[in-house]
């Protein structure tokens, strides 16, 4: 199944650091599985397990241990990365290493990255949000490129 995430929602952190996912990015599986990783400029990526294994993990495998700055890199963001199942009501639990990352409290704004899901802190999603046609030609460029 051919997941994919769009619209952008807010929501709460309880007490035990548990974030609820809207309902329509959890159509199709009892209890789906995510890859919580570090991105730039203060986001958190929420990656299904099947991406991450597909994409990043076998991306990795081609790394060598002998390689010490991609193998550091890689121990670096395997350090702060966490694994999360989708508990029975819908919530994803997050590490305080990565909320921390991304500046995580109170609030959190989850936007549908398409293939993943972005968290961020309400202010950072305002100070990124960029005018649609800027967003347009970023994709532009990408297809130009052959990026897309």
């Amino acid at each position: 199944m051919d997941r994919f995430y769009l619209g952008t929602f807010t929501y709460a952190i309880d007490v035990q650091r548990r974030l609820p996912l809207p309902k329509e990015w959890r159509v199709g599986e009892e209890a789906p599985s995510f890859v919580l990783l570090p991105g730039r400029d203060r986001v958190v990526h929420a990656m299904p397990v099947e991406l991450f294994k597909s994409s990043l993990l076998e991306k990795a495998k081609q790394v060598s241990i002998t390689d010490p700055v991609k193998s550091r890199a890689l121990a670096q963001m395997g350090a702060i990365a966490h694994h999360t199942t989708l508990d029975p009501q819908g919530r994803i639990k997050l590490t305080p290493l990565l909320m921390n990352h991304a500046g995580l409290s109170g609030e959190v704004v989850l936007v549908g990255g398409m293939t993943t899901i972005q968290l961020m802190a309400p202010e950072t999603w305002q100070a990124a949000s960029a005018d649609i046609d800027s967003v347009l030609d970023h994709i532009n460029q990408a297809e130009q490129l052959g990026q897309i």
